[in-house]
């Protein structure tokens, strides 16, 4: 890149800090989210324009999960979920970006490509934060330098003539009082109350994001194109995760692993323990699915040991299919490909019994006892399981699926799925409705959630006890207390203008 270019990545930086320090760090999460990506994506546009057209930019698919991630922080107001957005959003642009600046050559959605991805967005940072400064430095030495010798010279005149001045102006405010009365005014007029804390923050603030942010992109504009690695996997790889596996390759290529008889024999081993555990707990899952509670169990005790008994059970037998799948000798031979495909397809039949078991549990605490945030969030993550597996299922079955990238697109559109169902509204929606159908006293679950729940809530005007009456002060007050334009999203004004409505004496 040549000096101008380098001094327009400059300044691409220094004002991207800016919006950052002023609307995210000392503005808020809302609307100013938008923004800042909207002006990030006009910086991008600048860099990129040199190297190809600008609508490939646009055309990416991945565009459209960042931009929806964006406008989220406009709609909704959750706190977890904005931390959360605001790594994942980090992560979709540094995958874009790197594409897009040919600095990730792996095939796409390839396990290497999300390896490498993670290498960039953690070392292209803070190995280049110095080499920008640098460079410029480097450029400037190389322009003809009357303009900066000027001006050098009026710098150094200010620092020399600033003490006179001020020795000057006391002289003669000592000696005549119509000046003195002049420059008191004009100081008066021109006081300005400086917070010093405040500016020492921003500073801090501003080099923490300046360096990192200075470093990514001349990473981005300046590091060498990689060789292309095509798909960058090996035949087991392939198999495994994102291609076909050539079933008539030589038996050598799978030589290092692991002994087929001694995985079958661990693998038996284990599935007659599961086997047994189903037969002694019979009647313990079947009740969790005719919705009903064994006896010495309460909902949540009975909801929370089907979710904790799951989840190791789901990461050993995930470990167990790897090993099948990946590390076992014996794929090229059909009868060996045979017991290894139906051993794991009856680990992943046994997960799968284990999740539902305990989605069903859930269900139940749900129904009897309403919904919560976390109840929520487990009960996400217990459908993500089940989707994982139906995809490894239909990977074993047809090899050419791509597992990576199908994973890949399930989460990602699971996870927008979550933002935009607006859980604190669902929450609050239920909950209310089960108090004003059944008279449950839901109140307590309103805690915690986000200004989404308060249209919910004024429903349940009919509960006449100081608990609700509390909460409705305190959602009250957590709007009031938005002051800053950038927390501004939907949720927000949502809840303002039903307050509004609630209390038309206070407008």
């Amino acid at each position: 890149m040549g000096y101008k270019d380098e001094r327009m990545r400059m300044g691409i930086t220094i004002i991207l800090t800016c919006l950052m320090v002023e609307l995210l760090v000392f503005g808020g999460f809302g609307i100013a989210v938008p923004i800042v990506v909207a002006a990030f994506y006009i910086g991008v546009i600048f860099l990129y324009k040199s190297k190809g057209p600008v609508s490939l930019i646009f055309k990416d698919k991945l565009f459209i999960p960042i931009i929806l991630l964006a406008l989220s922080f406009s709609i909704f107001s959750n706190e977890l979920l904005k931390f959360f957005n605001c790594v994942f959003l980090a992560a979709l642009m540094v995958l874009q970006l790197g594409g897009l600046f040919e600095r990730n050559t792996y095939e796409r959605y390839s396990v290497k490509w999300f390896w490498h991805a993670g290498m960039l967005a953690l070392t292209m940072p803070f190995q280049n934060w110095g080499i920008g400064l640098k460079s410029i430095k480097q450029e400037e030495e190389l322009v003809s330098s009357k303009k900066m010798q000027l001006v050098g010279k009026i710098g150094i005149g200010c620092v020399i003539g600033i003490p006179i001045l001020l020795i000057a102006g006391n002289l003669l405010i000592g000696a005549d009082a119509a000046f003195e009365g002049m420059m008191d005014l004009i100081i008066r007029n021109l006081y300005i109350d400086v917070d010093v804390e405040d500016i020492v923050v921003r500073i801090v603030s501003f080099t923490i994001i300046f360096f990192p942010l200075m470093g990514f992109l001349y990473g981005l504009t300046h590091e060498k194109k990689e060789e292309s690695r095509g798909c960058g996997l090996d035949k087991r790889e392939a198999w495994s995760l994102d291609g076909e596996i050539d079933n008539e390759v030589p038996a050598t290529q799978y030589e290092r692993g692991l002994d087929f008889t001694i995985v079958m024999t661990v693998s038996t081993l284990l599935g007659m323990l599961y086997l047994l555990y189903c037969f002694a707990q019979l009647s313990y899952f079947v009740s969790a699915f005719q919705s009903i509670l064994p006896e010495s169990y309460t909902y949540a005790e009975y909801a929370r040991r089907g979710f904790f008994e799951m989840l190791p059970i789901a990461c050993l037998n995930l470990g167990v299919i790897a090993g099948i799948t990946l590390f076992t000798k014996g794929r090229s031979e059909a009868k060996k490909r045979k017991w290894m495909k139906g051993y794991t397809f009856f680990f992943i039949g046994f997960t799968l019994f284990i999740i539902v078991t305990a989605l069903s549990k859930m269900a139940m605490y749900m129904n009897n006892y309403g919904l919560t945030l976390k109840r929520i969030y487990v009960t996400w993550f217990l459908v993500l399981c089940i989707l994982v597996l139906g995809l490894i299922t239909l990977k074993i079955c047809r090899e050419k699926v791509r597992l990576c990238k199908s994973l890949f697109i399930i989460f990602t559109v699971m996870y927008l799925g979550l933002n935009y169902m607006n859980p604190d509204y669902q929450v609050a929606h239920h909950n209310a409705d089960l108090y004003l159908e059944k008279g449950k006293d839901t109140v307590d679950d309103f805690y915690g959630l986000s200004l989404s729940a308060v249209g919910p809530l004024l429903d349940m005007q009919r509960v006449e006890n100081d608990n609700y009456e509390y909460c409705v002060r305190n959602y009250e007050d957590r709007v009031n207390f938005v002051s800053k334009w950038q927390q501004w999203n939907l949720s927000y004004a949502h809840a303002a203008q039903l307050f509004k409505e609630r209390n038309p004496t206070t407008q």
